[in-house]
């Protein structure tokens, strides 16, 4: 059998012949993607609370950066007070 199908439409003019080749079948998309679950971390305790030091010594009280310290500075802080616990 050929791949083409012949299909006419008659539409009340005249006779009209128009040729279609089969579509062919797509993988179908699911409608909704699952969402990524991160993987269980376990939690630092210490980090958490030298972070905590960290946040009080480095930020205002309008949660703006004090003068000379930034995120970085703020980690380096953070580590630091780690190592020293």
């Amino acid at each position: 059998m050929p791949d083409t199908h012949i299909h006419i439409h008659l539409n009340g003019e005249g006779g009209q012949v128009v040729s279609t080749s089969p579509k062919k079948s797509s993988k179908k998309k699911s409608s909704s993607p699952k969402p990524r679950v991160k993987a269980p971390r376990r939690k630092d305790a210490k980090m958490a609370r030298a972070m905590k030091k960290a946040h009080a010594k480095a930020k205002k009280k309008d949660g703006s950066f004090r003068a000379g310290w930034d995120q970085g500075k703020l980690m380096a802080h953070a580590h630091k007070l780690k190592r020293k616990m």
